[in-house]
């Protein structure tokens, strides 16, 4: 396996910042479960897992890191073809950019290194840029983002007390079916429509959601990967404020009940629920680019969770024993890299877990409320650290 290594110039002068490092694959062998219960294929990303290749999602796994850390991902492709990864809106030399006549290709069997400083607090993407349109239909996306400390958004900016990602997407069927007859890419009409990877009922399902009580602030990352027009409208009592577009603040933060988000385009927003709000749900649309006809929907569930077995509606992952002293196990049915997220949106731990090796040492943590969410950025349930 050949492996490159490409250094940012300026990493030298972040030397007292943290090194964070990532291990990823890219594989074009997945298989993606619709909403009917049949499935296509998909192309993607996945965490590089002990001793090898791990498990490919899609979207790709979201990587958040904190302002001025010194960026390092390793990208091993033993696909069939030749990927990258462009990071989407980062501050990035040309040489870690991943766009291939500007930068490399990554071929079968190769191994590099991206290197970068994250410099800007904000929600970015990122992808293959290898024939994009394909690629990117086919499922090579994720979410990166770049926070700025435990609980503010930006310098100077609005603090919040809880974190949710969210990334749409869409794709054309017949295109993934078959991806060579797809050609000509630029002909490519979605036809099935995603928040996190998941359409329709397999949303909820999936725990992919949003919390929050009145007495809190909630910030909601927002990206979209999607070929259509993505129209976010979010219910008047949710009083959703604009803050931040295309990771940078916006000089006039503005309250907006539909936030219309373009391919590649991010938002960060922050909800401030009123006494006793009776939204459940955000309902994401879908619109043609074309002539702007409305193609798809989606609800995102909103609602007040607490701990109590009442309140945790939608939770379907087994947390035990919880409350708990020291340690914690996850029922599970397969593989899974979750977050442990306190009640700030902090990052507290992070853990590769598997059907059989499923305990979490939490002794560590101080006593408390915590989420775990998955690589994807969905909430799978809450625990008690006494």
């Amino acid at each position: 396996m050949k492996r490159l290594l490409f250094i940012l110039a300026i990493a030298a002068s972040f030397s007292s910042s943290a090194q964070v490092e990532f291990d990823l694959f890219s594989e074009m062998d997945g298989t993606l479960q619709l909403e009917d219960g049949s499935t296509t294929n998909f192309w993607g990303y996945g965490y590089q897992g002990q001793g090898g290749v791990g498990e490919m999602t899609l979207p790709a796994p979201l990587l958040v890191v904190n302002q001025g850390d010194v960026v390092n991902i390793n990208f091993y492709n033993p696909s069939p073809e030749s990927h990258t990864i462009h990071w989407h809106g980062l501050d990035v030399d040309q040489a870690n950019d991943g766009v291939p006549s500007t930068s490399f290709y990554v071929v079968t069997g190769e191994e590099v290194t991206y290197s970068f400083n994250a410099t800007h607090p904000g929600t970015f993407l990122y992808h293959c840029h290898v024939t994009t349109t394909i690629h990117l239909t086919m499922g090579m996306y994720g979410m990166f983002v770049v926070e700025y400390s435990d609980d503010q958004l930006f310098e100077d900016g609005p603090f919040f007390d809880n974190e949710f990602f969210f990334l749409t997407s869409d794709l054309e069927i017949s295109s993934n079916d078959d991806p060579v007859g797809a050609f000509p890419f630029h002909e490519i009409y979605p036809d099935y429509f995603m928040v996190n990877g998941k359409s329709g009922g397999q949303i909820e399902e999936a725990n992919i959601t949003a919390i929050g009580t009145s007495e809190e602030n909630i910030a909601l990352r927002l990206g979209s990967m999607a070929y259509s027009k993505v129209t976010y409208q979010f219910p008047e009592d949710l009083h959703a404020v604009v803050h931040m577009s295309d990771g940078r603040p916006i000089p006039n933060a503005y309250e907006t009940t539909a936030l219309e988000i373009y391919p590649g385009e991010r938002f960060t927003v922050i909800l401030s629920p009123e006494d006793n709000f009776t939204s459940d749900g955000i309902l994401v649309e879908y619109h043609d680019m074309l002539d702007d006809e409305l193609v798809g929907t989606n609800i995102i569930p909103f609602y007040a969770v607490g701990i109590d077995e009442e309140e945790s509606k939608g939770l379907n992952t087994v947390i035990y024993p919880n409350p708990t002293t020291d340690q914690i196990s996850l029922k599970l049915t397969e593989s899974a890299s979750v977050r442990i997220v306190n009640m700030n949106g902090k990052v507290v731990g992070q853990h590769q877990l598997t059907a059989s090796e499923n305990r979490i040492s939490v002794s560590n943590l101080a006593s408390g409320e915590y989420m775990i969410i998955n690589s994807n950025g969905e909430l799978l349930g809450q625990f008690i650290k006494q």
